[in-house]
C-alpha cells in the first residue's frame, strides 16, 4: 500500500510523516471543521508541502481558514 498523501510504502493509509501532520492539523482546527470536510484530496498536496518543508502547519492552517 502506498500512502495517500506522499506516495511512499507503507502499512496503513498515509506514512509516519504524513501521519504525523495530519494530526496536528486535526489538532489545531478541531474535530468540528475536520468533520466537516468532504473531501480530504484537495489538503494532500499541502500536507505533501509541509512534509517536504516548503510549508508549515499553520500555512496550511491559514488555506483552509481562506477556503471557509
Amino acid at each position: 500500500m502506498k500512502c495517500l498523501v506522499c506516495g511512499t510504502e507503507t502499512k496503513t493509509k498515509y506514512c509516519n510523516e504524513c501521519s504525523r501532520i495530519i494530526s496536528e492539523l486535526m489538532q489545531i482546527v478541531g474535530e468540528e471543521q475536520w468533520g466537516s470536510i468532504e473531501d480530504f484530496s484537495h489538503i494532500y498536496p499541502m500536507v505533501k508541502r509541509v512534509r517536504d518543508g516548503e510549508l508549515t502547519v499553520r500555512d496550511l492552517v491559514q488555506s483552509m481558514e481562506v477556503e471557509d
